[in-house]
């Protein structure tokens, strides 16, 4: 099983005769995939640990996610999601799996300037579940504290647009990231004019600055634009789908992500097309 594709790890993880210690794994792995929510992975590691023998021991992973949700105050709350989040040296799959069972947790944690140094961690564990507007209240702190990688995040994800933005801020927030920070740059500003949060008049120089095309011409992008000329939501976000066909982030073109935010916008799915924007450039 260790050698097979995802999808049958994926289908596995549903599988009701297999316990849920063993397909635990599984469905970290297929709540990356988008197949379980993150209510429904925080119950499934529940179920998992009920099923442990105390006296054999147990991994610390439970306790860890338990506290994330229960500890006393908000500092210990964050000191145990960071333990679950790395606990076992995770792979990127299960490392992302980990942030969206901790959506609900990092959305309890109360905004504040003595926190602000968590906002990278936080924020982008909300956005796996779509709390936007739970992670749009630290929106301030990452103002004071001219906060990159937060800014970059709810730029895109907030409900509202936060500020003026400009190509030396998003290049900002790509030096502030590890070493894929090139690519995130270019993901932010896709995003970006796709929402349109960029000013018309500076969006065409930028997109030739940053080597993102906005006018390609092809067979996908007609289709996408003649689904949103017939207003049909359906057809895009299928459209979307074929144009996201790839296992990994980094193997999506910023001009893709461009025209699938763009067209799931105008035809009403803005808060759809912000989640994408927000996982794109969390994940590539």
């Amino acid at each position: 099983m260790a050698q097979v594709n995802g999808r049958v790890r994926a289908w596995r993880a549903q599988a009701a005769l297999l316990s849920y210690s063993k397909r635990l794994p599984d469905a970290e792995r297929a709540a990356a995939m988008g197949v379980f929510s993150s209510a429904a992975l925080v119950d499934f590691y529940a179920a998992a640990e009920a099923e442990q023998d105390p006296a054999m021991g147990q991994s610390p992973l439970f306790g860890q996610l338990r506290d994330s949700f229960a500890a006393e105050d908000d500092a210990a709350r964050i000191f145990a999601m960071k333990a679950f989040a790395t606990q076992g040296n995770p792979d990127a799959l299960q490392a992302y799996a980990r942030r969206i069972a901790l959506a609900r947790a990092a959305a309890r944690i109360r905004p504040s300037l003595d926190l602000a140094d968590h906002v990278a961690f936080l924020v982008p564990a909300m956005l796996t579940a779509g709390l936007d507007r739970d992670a749009a209240r630290w929106t301030p702190i990452v103002a004071a504290r001219s906060d990159d990688l937060g800014w970059g995040l709810l730029a895109v994800a907030s409900p509202r647009a936060i500020g003026p933005v400009s190509a030396d801020r998003i290049r900002q927030f790509g030096s502030a990231s590890d070493k894929d920070g090139p690519l995130r740059a270019k993901l932010l500003f896709a995003g970006l004019a796709g929402l349109g949060r960029i000013d018309a008049a500076t969006v065409g120089p930028m997109a030739e600055s940053f080597g993102v095309s906005l006018r390609a011409n092809r067979a996908w992008t007609n289709a996408m634009e003649r689904a949103v000329r017939l207003r049909a939501p359906g057809a895009v976000a299928i459209l979307s789908a074929a144009g996201l066909q790839s296992s990994n982030w980094a193997d999506i073109p910023p001009s893709h992500l461009y025209v699938i935010v763009s067209a799931l916008r105008r035809v009403g799915l803005e808060p759809e097309a912000r989640m994408i924007a927000a996982e794109a450039v969390t994940r590539a």
